[in-house]
């Protein structure tokens, strides 16, 4: 997600499908539910969710507080999720107003990867009738 970093905690909740949504009209207020987003950083998030509810200390203990609670298992992985992606945002953004104080900028990308890196594996395009994001597509380029 290019926006990480850049929007406040509800807008990238809102952007990462992971905003709660409330039903309500009139008297009636129905359970609200998350919806939307995009569902590669959704996928994403589950499987970290589900590895941070384990083993980190800190979510461990978030997610055992919300089944306490009575949450049901997926609502409190859903929670997880979105303190993850809250999370990563705020550690994207204190990194560029530390790199804006030091003068510095990491440019867009992977962390880690300098531009020698990222020119010296073009991407093949996909073969003639395959469409471009299916799985074949992918297992091609990783043979490529």
């Amino acid at each position: 997600m290019p926006e990480l970093g850049t929007l406040n905690r509800r807008q990238i909740a809102s952007l990462g499908g992971l905003a709660p949504h409330p039903r309500q009209s009139g008297n009636s207020d129905k359970y609200r539910f998350v919806w939307g987003g995009r569902q590669e950083v959704k996928s994403v998030l589950f499987m970290a969710a589900l590895s941070a509810s384990r083993f980190h200390k800190t979510l461990r203990v978030f997610y055992q507080r919300l089944l306490a609670r009575g949450k049901l298992k997926l609502v409190a992985l859903t929670a997880v999720m979105r303190k993850l992606l809250i999370i990563c945002n705020a550690l994207l953004r204190e990194q560029a107003v530390q790199d804006a104080a030091a003068g510095t900028q990491t440019g867009p990308g992977i962390a880690g990867q300098n531009e020698a890196s990222k020119a010296s594996k073009p991407l093949s395009p996909p073969a003639a009738g395959v469409k471009p994001h299916s799985r074949e597509a992918g297992r091609q380029r990783r043979r490529a």
